[in-house]
């Protein structure tokens, strides 16, 4: 999911205030998806999701 975004963002979303401030937290439909134990990645941890997939399908 897209980091910084107010809908997709997984550790920081912007404030909504457009001064390009952003704050920890995350986007409604990241939230969403984890609470319904789906796991959610940032573009910046394609790593930790590939190995999230390796696991599921028993490579690891």
């Amino acid at each position: 999911l897209k980091e910084n975004s107010p809908s997709c963002g997984v550790h920081r979303v912007h404030d909504g205030s457009f001064t390009h401030t952003r704050v920890a937290g995350q986007g409604v439909t990241a939230r969403l998806l984890e609470r319904h134990g789906i796991a959610v990645f940032s573009e910046d941890e394609l790593d930790l999701a590939a190995r999230g997939l390796a696991e599921l399908d028993g490579e690891i």
